[in-house]
């Protein structure tokens, strides 16, 4: 296996910065797991899985959140509870505010730090008071406190976004939820070297699993081959998903392969909270010539998306040339389309036609149908289920270069895979 990637400093702060000036914010407030992680490198297994009520019995199902502070100038800061401190003992970000500390036990070191007087998973009413009382420290302490701020509001519960805004009188306090989107759609340096790395895991994961492949052969032994690889690599699991007869997805089948089969497969893993998504068809036995040419089909589509991968292509481009291809070649009421993906399955970009709708939130206001952006990193993907007792899939990873679509990893798609 190889050692543990550091990712490093995740967020892109010039970036960053020139969407802030452009929303006229002075700071941003993530609360999310994932943009929390993205502004500080801080991430807890627990943190997109603990709900209120799970420790306060008849609360909301909110998330327990977070935050964290990202300045302008690039400074961050990040609040959380005391039993969550030592996660985040080793990041970058130096400025932490601990709620549930007191005063006199603040700003020790960890081994010299005494019991909290409340612990910040005790079900008590006064956790958020707390949490938000840390959050204004920490805007007070980078001269935040009467500043334009956008606020990660659509994953707070109501209560607490109105205790953000009671507790900054002087600042200004705006929803910038989709603008944090916006922001992730470019992945900095350390991010593109995590996806690399987990692309070429996944990938390398999947040929192994393929190897069983065969008539008689069950789909969960691919999928726990799949696994084990992924596993001894460092990363984790996300999918394995097949499509026996073009029916539609599974992951969970076990179908045993028959003497000839054209299968539709997708997997990915997660490596440091960074998704793969990847995907190639299947043949086993005899293959027949008609197949091959819808294989061949389905990879000129792929290419051709590919070569379209430049900057200031709007997403509805992409798209229009994945249809046109698989429409030339007598193939339609198929959906190859794209995506970006990143810290969420799916980020922004979406390669789907324009349908007319904003991205907005109270920071800024922009037509879905972006152009990309040198720096993104974008699947493409042609699932094909429309013909009788086949699937097909061709999935990959893109980076977008001036030059196009650069593959996140060197895999022969000249061929399907056989089994």
């Amino acid at each position: 296996m190889e050692n543990r990637i550091e990712p490093g400093v995740l967020v892109d702060c010039e970036r960053a910065s020139q969407w802030m000036e452009r929303a006229a914010v002075d700071a941003l407030v993530a609360c999310s797991a994932e943009n929390v992680y993205y502004f500080t490198g801080y991430r807890l297994w627990i943190d997109n899985l603990f709900r209120r009520y799970m420790v306060n019995p008849g609360a909301s199902t909110a998330i327990m959140n977070n935050f964290a502070v990202l300045s302008a100038t690039g400074d961050a800061a990040l609040v959380l509870p005391q039993p969550c401190e030592l996660e985040a003992a080793d990041l970058w970000v130096q400025q932490r505010f601990v709620f549930g500390v007191a005063p006199s036990a603040a700003g020790k070191d960890l081994e010299n730090r005494r019991l909290p007087d409340i612990n910040g998973f005790t079900p008590s009413s006064q956790r958020s008071r707390l949490q938000i009382d840390a959050l204004v420290s920490a805007l007070r302490e980078n001269h935040l406190a009467s500043a334009r701020l956008g606020v990660e509001m659509e994953v707070l519960p109501a209560e607490d976004r109105q205790l953000i805004v009671d507790a900054l009188p002087e600042a200004e306090v705006r929803d910038c939820s989709q603008l944090l989107r916006l922001i992730r759609m470019v992945k900095s340096a350390d991010e593109q070297k995590l996806m690399r790395r987990a692309a070429k895991i996944a990938e390398t994961g999947a040929m192994e699993a393929v190897k069983l492949a065969g008539p008689g052969k069950n789909l969960q032994d691919l999928v726990q081959c799949f696994r084990e690889y992924v596993a001894s690599q460092g990363a984790d699991f996300d999918h394995f998903a097949f499509a026996p007869g073009g029916v539609g997805m599974t992951a969970s089948s076990c179908y045993q392969l028959g003497d000839q089969e054209t299968m539709f497969v997708d997997f990915g893993c997660l490596l440091e909270h960074y998704f793969s998504d990847s995907g190639f068809t299947l043949m086993v036995g005899e293959v027949g010539s008609e197949d091959l040419q819808r294989y061949e089909l389905v990879l000129a589509c792929l290419m051709r998306a590919a070569e379209s991968l430049r900057p200031d292509t709007r997403a509805s481009e992409v798209k229009a040339v994945m249809d046109a291809t698989l429409e030339e070649g007598g193939v339609v009421g198929e959906n190859p389309h794209g995506h970006g993906l990143g810290l969420e399955v799916r980020d922004y970009p979406i390669l789907t036609p324009d349908n007319g709708l904003r991205i907005r939130d109270q920071c800024i206001d922009v037509a879905s149908d972006v152009p990309l952006e040198e720096g993104m990193i974008l699947c493409l993907e042609v699932p094909v289920f429309s013909i009788p007792d086949r699937s097909f899939q061709l999935e990959q990873m893109f980076l977008v270069t001036s030059d196009g679509g650069q593959p996140l990893t060197e895999r022969d798609l000249t061929q399907p895979m056989f089994g």
